[in-house]
């Protein structure tokens, strides 16, 4: 397995398929929040600031086996009112409740995960956690105390309490043999002497990152950025020295860096391509270079069963082709389906191909103004193979347009005989 790595993709992938069974010592997730939907993965960057845009729209609830395999509870939340708030909470716990059970996978029998909740889903992601990781595996949820007075400004102005609090769910994968070393914190007593005393399940002073700049923080601009003392509380207390740390939500490399100062393994994934430039970016500023931190960029495997495979749409296919081949969708279609970093057009088709798919694909890609000229090679790949004149069609090509030609099925892109 690859340690000190940074996985561009989904989580999901790459924990199911590039990130062995019971092999991570500590988890630490920062999912999206409910309050702002599932991440989609489109990014708009100036200094100082990003925008993310989220996908809450029917991409997991309209897929059939998440009706069937999702539990009674959360299809009860599904079928309420449709009109309400219930179905795009459905539609994310299941979201959560996909890459929870995906962490489970790669934990250690004595293993720790740390979830860091949204508030208005925190209470039910407290149930997909016992559904994961069973009831009696909650060992705590911790409450960070997030108020920062000076720079609270309006909210003071709210007509209710003032909220102050993340909450962090605490489980471990056995009853028994997780790593906790207990952590202190140094109290002034009256007499003016200093004692330690264990920390408790409330933290009031690890000051929230909107507020304050600790010591070792370096400001991103991320806007999720947390402060590195609470990663370091959390690594030190589940994990010893040379354990192997994971972050399926990487951002903005917070828990990474941490790891990494602290003589941790650790593996950071994310799927925004920002992530990945903001981390390259802190370790620079940090005075490090990608060599000594060790920091390798890698893609998923993105491994598929051939039933599940059979069972993907149109769409479905042509964004899994993308995905093992790198590849980017055109700003628009025209017989283009993707274009590799190298800049191969790719047209995907889930039926049989003949020789007229192969031979419009090459006129496409010459009209295409996104595709780099000339032409020197194009890809077809198609779920159901290609008949014989497909394959006297790319003979034809070759030999009289030298353009190469590839057709390739889906056991063709990963390397199966």
């Amino acid at each position: 397995m690859k340690t000190n790595v940074f996985y561009l993709g989904d989580c999901l992938d790459v924990m199911n398929y590039d990130i062995p069974a019971e092999s991570i010592d500590l988890i630490y997730l920062d999912p999206p929040f409910f309050g702002t939907g599932v991440q989609k993965g489109e990014i708009d960057w100036s200094p100082g600031k990003m925008q993310i845009s989220y996908d809450d729209s029917k991409k997991f609830w309209s897929r059939q086996e998440i009706r069937d395999n999702a539990p009674l509870w959360l299809k009860g939340i599904a079928m309420k009112k449709p009109d309400s708030h219930w179905k795009p909470l459905a539609k994310y716990l299941y979201y959560m409740m996909e890459r929870l059970e995906a962490c489970k996978r790669v934990l250690k029998p004595t293993g720790s995960i740390y979830l860091h909740c949204d508030r208005k889903a925190s209470s039910y992601l407290k149930i997909v956690m016992d559904e994961v990781f069973g009831y009696d595996k909650h060992r705590s949820s911790i409450v960070w105390n997030t108020s920062v007075p000076e720079v609270a400004g309006f909210k003071w102005l709210s007509n209710n309490w003032i909220y102050s609090q993340a909450v962090i769910h605490y489980y471990t994968k056995s009853k028994r043999g997780f790593t906790f070393n207990k952590e202190y914190v140094k109290v002034k007593q009256k007499s003016g002497d200093i004692s330690k005393k264990p920390v408790t399940d409330i933290w009031n002073d690890i000051k929230n990152f909107a507020g304050y700049l600790g010591a070792k923080d370096i400001k991103t601009g991320y806007p999720t950025q947390k402060p590195e003392a609470l990663l370091e509380r959390i690594i030190k207390a589940s994990s010893n020295e040379g354990d192997i740390v994971l972050d399926p939500f990487c951002g903005c490399g917070t828990t990474i860096v941490v790891a990494h100062r602290l003589n941790r393994k650790w593996i950071g994934i994310d799927i925004n391509e920002m992530a990945m430039k903001v981390i390259k970016q802190r370790i620079n500023r940090m005075g490090l270079t990608q060599g000594k931190l060790d920091l390798k960029i890698e893609y998923p495997s993105f491994r598929i069963t051939h039933k599940t495979l059979m069972k993907l749409t149109g769409k479905e296919f042509e964004e899994w082709v993308n995905k093992i081949c790198n590849a980017k969708k055109p700003s628009y279609d025209r017989g283009v389906d993707g274009i590799m970093e190298d800049g191969t057009p790719i047209q995907t088709k889930t039926n049989k191909v003949g020789y007229d798919v192969v031979g419009r694909l090459l006129i496409d890609a010459e009209s295409h103004s996104e595709v780099p000229k000339p032409v020197k090679k194009i890809r077809v790949v198609s779920r159901e193979g290609f008949d014989e004149s497909a394959w006297e069609k790319k003979s034809w090509i070759e030999l009289n347009k030298g353009v190469k030609v590839e057709l390739l099925t889906p056991e063709d892109l990963l390397g199966k005989d």
